[in-house]
């Protein structure tokens, strides 16, 4: 790809290419940068996004390359609602598979009742934006259609991706509904369905192995992640760390404040509760730490502090064995790629 780049710049394919090496190899963690480095192999993710920028509207290849784009805005640089516009713009409704990632970068920004609306549209959608809307509908409390739809899914999608978090989620539907039976009856399903391959699907896996989580926790987790402040805030206002018996839970609950005060623009009591979380947590192997440590970093980073920035990015790799840990680590590592080098 290099050669091919060195020897025509001017080719839109070559251009394409060498783009997008350049933003695969640049997104590896630092703990994994050795081995492509062994094949002296390099990337930078900004220059990368330039090369793929650069090619022009008129051009087969451009909404290809935009997807690309907005996909890394979306996954590795916490800008996904640059990423939703980006989407808008290309997604014209004449691909399934175009609506499915823009309907995934929707999900990502907190725009779960967007979402919804977006699917009500959608004539024929693939079965993944099928399960894309049931998670919407989750987060909206509409348990009965993310029901509905968490079934679709298992039943028509040909794959074992995301089965496992399906069923993990059907258990929430039930528990969170108060159908006690039923969610005990998904929740012994999870270790026998799907595959672990996706970050979710493995989270689902060990949570199948754990105590059920609190439900006034996950309701908060669940609304704010789908952008429904109110509902969130509301349920927050109504307990305090004492209602809490577990460390792990009082620690989730300060998490849990930081991260929705974090999307209500709050960004003082934001950093507040972010610092409280790494505070309570201590040594323990959760994942509040660490996306604290990134989330500062970002509040940092946004504020023009960037010693305090950089600081938090690496401090989120002094923390080893916790969930959705490489997708922390590869944000973190993205984030000193693309500010700091």
């Amino acid at each position: 790809a290099r050669k091919n780049y060195e020897s025509d710049p001017d080719n839109v394919l070559f251009q394409r290419s060498w783009g997008l090496m350049q933003v695969l190899v640049g997104a590896i963690p630092d703990n994994y940068q050795w081995l492509p480095e062994m094949f002296g192999f390099s990337g930078a993710i900004p220059y990368g996004m330039n090369l793929l920028n650069g090619i022009p509207p008129d051009h087969w290849l451009y909404t290809e390359s935009q997807v690309m784009i907005q996909l890394t805005r979306s996954y590795l640089l916490d800008q996904s609602a640059t990423a939703v516009e980006g989407f808008t713009a290309i997604d014209q409704g004449t691909s399934p598979l175009l609506d499915y990632l823009h309907a995934t970068v929707l999900l990502r920004a907190h725009q779960a009742s967007e979402v919804l609306h977006f699917y009500e549209r959608l004539k024929d959608p693939l079965v993944l934006t099928t399960y894309v809307a049931a998670n919407a509908a989750l987060q909206g409390s509409r348990y009965s259609q993310a029901q509905e739809w968490f079934l679709q899914f298992i039943d028509k999608y040909r794959g074992q991706d995301f089965k496992k978090d399906a069923t993990f989620k059907l258990f929430l539907c039930n528990y969170l509904w108060d159908n006690e039976e039923k969610a005990r009856d998904y929740f012994n399903r999870i270790s026998e369905t799907g595959s672990t391959m996706t970050e979710s699907d493995r989270y689902a896996q060990r949570a199948s192995g754990q105590p059920w989580p609190n439900p006034s926790l996950m309701k908060i987790r669940l609304a704010t992640d789908g952008g429904f402040y109110i509902i969130a805030e509301q349920e927050i206002q109504n307990l305090t760390e004492s209602d809490f018996d577990r460390p792990e839970e009082k620690t989730e609950f300060h998490y849990r404040k930081a991260r929705l005060y974090h999307f209500m623009g709050d960004q003082q009591k934001a950093r507040s509760y972010y610092l409280k979380t790494i505070e309570l947590q201590g040594q323990n192997k959760w994942y509040f730490a660490p996306n604290s440590c990134l989330q500062l970093g970002y509040l940092y980073l946004q504020e023009g502090n960037q010693d305090d920035a950089k600081n938090y990015f690496k401090k989120v790799q002094e923390y080893r064995g916790y969930e959705y840990e490489k997708g922390i680590e590869r944000k973190a590592h993205s984030a000193l790629a693309t500010h700091f080098n």
